[in-house]
């Protein structure tokens, strides 16, 4: 059995080509992690999600997979809820990305405990901007990696069964 799988997330249907997967199926995995289209409107999704594999049961880790950040309290619920977050910065990184980032870092610097946050960076992405966004959260974070090509390699990737 693979440690880690993937369950794409959409705010309209389900991402085609994807097997469907249910709650109870996952509950083996070591690492769930959740990505896909995460948005102000899904977070609330996500969060109850969360609760739902830890009611049933769920002993591993569920990370939330971002490429952005919002300030609203659905994204800080998710982010306290799940046992780690992986942000992915891509090139070119815009204002709205170094915000993103930004808010991010301060997120998870405050929460306690042993968390599994990931950093993945573009290498193309350097300067202080960069460097002054993620700034004394660098500890914080498990990994800091400047590379986007993820280290597990082939990804089994679900869609969520409704």
């Amino acid at each position: 059995m693979e440690e880690r799988i993937y369950i794409a997330l959409h705010t309209e249907g389900g991402p085609e080509g994807l097997p469907e997967i249910s709650i109870d199926a996952m509950l083996p995995f070591p690492e769930i992690v959740l990505c896909g289209e995460i948005t102000v409107r899904t977070a609330p999704r996500v969060v109850e999600l969360i609760h739902r594999l830890g009611y049933r049961g769920h002993q591993g880790h569920v990370i939330v997979s971002l490429a952005e950040y919002c300030e609203h309290w659905a994204f800080q619920s998710m982010v306290k809820d799940a046992d780690g977050v992986e942000f992915t910065a891509l090139h070119p990184f815009t204002r709205k990305g170094l915000k993103s980032l930004r808010e991010l870092c301060r997120m998870v610097e405050g929460l306690p405990g042993a968390r599994h946050d990931c950093l993945y960076a573009d290498p193309k992405i350097t300067g202080q901007a960069f460097d002054a966004c993620v700034g004394s959260a660098r500890e914080h974070w498990s990994k800091v990696m400047f590379d986007i090509a993820r280290p597990d390699g082939k990804r089994a990737a679900y869609r969520l069964a409704d």
